[in-house]
């Protein structure tokens, strides 16, 4: 059922970047990746949309992929603290035998 709703969550996401503004696509995004393990549509789907919509810019360097690198940096930050904050490892306790 899981992976029905992320190719769903995939599809919206697309047709998003097709008809809705940048910031809605934007917002999809960045929940699909806070909501799904891995969710690497993002960066497709901000890369669809750089490769699209986007103009260089000077204040960014004339670089064009400005979407793309705020998703990057969204998706690795969302990954550290899925791994690291939110789901913690337990640590390992060594029982000592009462023999």
């Amino acid at each position: 059922m899981k992976n029905i709703s992320r190719i769903a969550a995939a599809a919206v996401l697309f047709l998003s970047v097709i008809f809705m503004p940048w910031w809605f696509s934007f917002i999809l995004a960045i929940a699909g990746i806070l909501y799904f393990r891995n969710f690497y549509e993002a960066l497709l789907a901000a890369f669809f949309m750089d490769a699209f919509y986007a103009v260089p810019e000077w204040k960014f360097g004339g670089i064009t992929l400005v979407s793309f690198f705020a998703v990057l940096a969204v998706f690795i930050s969302a990954r550290y603290l899925k791994n690291n904050i939110f789901r913690p490892k337990a640590p390992y306790y060594h029982e000592k035998s009462a023999i």
